[in-house]
């Protein structure tokens, strides 16, 4: 009996720290950003690494739809090779796309010759706009934003980039993508740029998209009191990059702890993270 009771616990525990959402509101300063823009909400979904569709999943739609979002932003991750029907997720995608104008881009576990093309259709189906190194122009509360979308560029390896084939095209696709519009009109318009890897930002700094959302950390994995994250792909132990609002260069960026687990499958002191971005 007394194991029995720590099995229960111990599942509780697991349970807690592996479905139970933290919702974050993160309020993120925008020089010079227009006044019909003030309290633009944008909700950062990633990595929810879906092997089917759970009634987890459902929980997470309940917890954003209450958040009351501008727009949804999907920064990849949310399928891999554990996914056994992308056609099947269609429902949730729907629901989301109906709380507000959704965004996504490409993960590196989304980049697969074998089921790329399904997640694309799967988008298009739902209403999800899927940006791959491209740039639109995207109307919140009246006011007008840039949104930059950019492929992980793991996908090149994997030759499921776009045509097009450039040199070099991890750096020259995100020069082409963020140029539309960079004339004087445009300088005055918000860059909100989606990418997957947060470790990845700095290359772009340059560039001062005026903020920066991305995940693929997975918080670190698992959390210690004045410690952070303990690892985290690409970034390696005792990462920088893992969790809420974060300076880059002259850019603010916003990082998803994530919402599934995939290589290592538990979190510990690291509750699936939706933050909510406020523009101020």
């Amino acid at each position: 009996m007394k194991s029995k009771g720590i099995r229960q616990a111990l599942g509780a525990l697991a349970q807690r720290h592996n479905e139970s959402l933290d919702i974050q509101e993160i309020p993120v300063q925008v020089p010079g950003l227009t006044k019909s823009l003030v309290g633009t909400r944008i909700c950062l979904v990633a990595d929810l690494h879906m092997p089917q569709l759970l009634p987890y999943h459902y929980h997470i739609y309940n917890a954003i739809r209450d958040a009351r979002p501008d727009a949804i932003f999907i920064a990849g991750d949310t399928v891999d090779e554990n996914t056994r029907s992308i056609p099947a997720l269609a429902p949730f995608f729907l629901h989301l796309s109906r709380i507000a104008p959704s965004i996504a881009i490409l993960g590196n576990n989304d980049c697969s010759p074998e089921y790329t093309h399904q997640l694309r259709a799967m988008y298009l189906e739902t209403g999800v706009t899927l940006l791959e190194n491209e740039t639109r122009m995207l109307i919140l509360r009246g006011g007008t934003t840039r949104v930059t979308g950019l492929t992980d560029p793991f996908a090149f390896t994997l030759g499921v980039h776009r045509d097009p084939v450039v040199e070099n095209p991890e750096r020259v696709s995100m020069q082409e993508a963020l140029q539309p519009g960079c004339d004087d009109h445009a300088a005055h318009i918000p860059t909100l740029l989606l990418m997957h890897q947060p470790q990845m930002a700095q290359r772009y700094a340059e560039l001062r998209p005026s903020v920066i959302f991305a995940g693929h950390a997975h918080g670190g994995q698992i959390r210690l009191p004045l410690v952070g994250g303990l690892f985290a792909p690409g970034q390696g132990i005792f990462p920088r990059y893992t969790s809420g609002l974060y300076a880059t260069d002259g850019s603010q960026m916003v990082v998803s702890r994530g919402l599934g687990n995939h290589h290592f499958p538990l979190r510990l002191w690291n509750r699936p993270h939706i933050p909510i971005a406020i523009l101020s």
